[in-house]
């Protein structure tokens, strides 16, 4: 019986570690989400990050992915100001649908500049902005692909990752792309639905 006990404050103790751990992450978003714009507009979103209680970004390296038939991208800035001093990009296309952003920094700034450095922006700040030109009608995902961030003395961090949407046209987001889960909650309860009307038959 003690050892049950035991058992059960331990897991309730790894429950709430897991869920401080969870409260203080950093995150990773799209501004705005969903971005509008016709066919022919140039659409601008911004990569943000929102810092943790406590949390710094020091590096990152990051994939985003999206349908260049909806939005191809135009332009991308890097912006170096909340403390990292080497910035890369590379931009490239998988076939005519598929685009892709691969973008990373470092900070070379010791772990006291570069905390005081963003905490004057609050500990959130534009990553990166981004120019999309709209296409065609319909809707694209932002999507991330391989990343790695890494904090202020360089071990590596899991932000939470909120993808983007970009909507181009009157009717762009009109149509909402079901996702798996809910595509697999509609059959459940189409079966469910069905058994109950053949119970009652």
């Amino acid at each position: 019986m003690k050892t049950l006990k035991t058992l059960r404050s331990a897991l309730i103790g790894l429950c709430l570690l897991g869920a401080t751990q969870l409260a203080s992450a950093g995150m990773l978003s799209f501004n705005p989400t969903p971005a509008f714009g016709n066919v022919g507009d140039s659409i601008a979103v911004d990569l943000v990050w929102t810092g943790g209680a406590g949390e710094y970004i020091g590096d990152f390296d990051v994939e985003i992915f999206f349908n260049a038939a909806i939005a191809s991208l135009t332009s991308v800035i890097l912006d170096p100001d909340f403390g990292l001093d080497s910035l890369g990009l590379g931009i490239y296309g998988d076939g005519p649908i598929t685009g892709g952003i691969y973008a990373f920094g470092i900070s070379l700034d010791s772990a006291a500049d570069l905390m005081a450095n963003q905490d004057s922006f609050g500990n959130t700040f534009v990553l990166a902005s981004f120019e999309f030109l709209g296409e065609s009608d319909g809707q694209t995902n932002l999507t991330f692909g391989n990343t790695v961030f890494g904090d202020e003395n360089g071990f590596e961090i899991f932000p939470k990752l909120n993808r983007g949407l970009i909507c181009v046209g009157p009717e762009g987001c009109a149509v909402a792309v079901p996702e798996p889960f809910s595509l697999a909650l509609m059959a459940l309860g189409l079966v469910v639905l069905g058994w109950s009307r053949r119970k009652h038959a």
